[in-house]
């Protein structure tokens, strides 16, 4: 098994966490004022109405979210995490500065995170991998629930998710480890995790690479073994929505789709004991499978 380390382990230096604290103060507080002057323009013109609420959390929030991380993304120092893996999928790399923060307004912020850590059921001393770790929140909740005897490891083919993942668990004191990989070309040996965790991947991946992507996650897996699909429902008008903005953005629209029924490709890839295993409030699924005994 492969892993890239931080500095402290002689891997790709981490840039100090007070270098990146207030470097980019002002665009957020221009990025701020912009959407307050905006609203207000707004509420002056049709008043408070609910339908005036939906229209600026549509029209002002969202577009501003989208230009603060194009501006972060272009002034931000790029942190060396290594080659950068080629993918087919859809890569949102420019978000990463504000990727948690769009993730919260999707309702897939932390409490959401706990809950697929829940249903895991990770135990002290597991080895786990996240794919498509983004940022590195999920990966730092798994990590503190194996404990110091596990081992858990977080790959994205974004290199800022990366940089910022590492420098989060640093901060944090996380031993949770993070490298660029994708999900279709796993860079670990066979029967290697005893979980696999994937949350809002799956909706990235083109329709062929989608068991390409599976087959890998099955390999990796020790017999035995669990994996943790949480993706939009496009059962549920709000993950409808969430693609329509997705489709927006330009090169997304031939890759993005909705997650779609995940069993038939789960048992397709060699799962056994496929189920969903619960629901997030109205954008989200849980799907579990199981890697069987040689």
């Amino acid at each position: 098994m492969t892993m890239q380390t931080d500095s402290k382990s002689g891997g790709p230096p981490i840039r100090p966490a007070s270098q990146h604290r207030g470097t980019h103060f002002w665009w957020k507080v221009a990025c701020l004022i912009a959407a307050i002057g905006l609203a207000s323009a707004l509420l002056a013109r049709f008043g408070w109405q609910l339908w005036t609420a939906i229209l600026l959390s549509t029209l002002v929030f969202c577009p501003l979210l989208i230009i603060w991380g194009m501006i972060e993304s272009l002034r931000r120092t790029p942190l060396v995490v290594g080659p950068v893996p080629e993918t087919r999928g859809v890569l949102i790399d420019w978000l990463a500065p504000v990727y948690d923060t769009m993730c919260r307004a999707v309702g897939a912020g932390m409490a959401l995170r706990r809950r697929t850590v829940e249903l895991a059921e990770l135990r002290p001393g597991d080895c786990v991998l996240d794919v498509g770790c983004g940022t590195g929140v999920l990966t730092r909740f798994a990590a503190d629930a194996v404990g110091s005897k596990g081992v858990v490891i977080g790959i994205d083919p974004g290199p800022a998710m990366i940089g910022i993942a590492r420098l989060r668990a640093q901060r944090t004191h996380s031993r949770a480890k993070f490298e660029l990989g994708v999900i279709e070309a796993l860079d670990f040996a066979s029967d290697t995790f005893d979980v696999v965790l994937s949350s809002f991947v799956l909706h990235h991946l083109p329709a062929d690479v989608k068991p390409v992507g599976l087959r890998e996650v099955w390999r990796v897996l020790k017999p035995e073994g669990r994996f943790v699909l949480v993706d939009f429902d496009p059962i549920r008008p709000v993950a409808r929505a969430v693609f329509g903005l997705f489709r927006l953005i330009p090169g997304n629209a031939p890759v993005v789709r909705a997650a779609g029924d995940p069993v038939p490709l789960l048992r397709e890839a060699g799962f056994t004991d496929v189920a969903i295993a619960g629901s997030w409030r109205v954008t989200a699924t849980f799907w579990i499978g199981r890697k069987p005994c040689a």
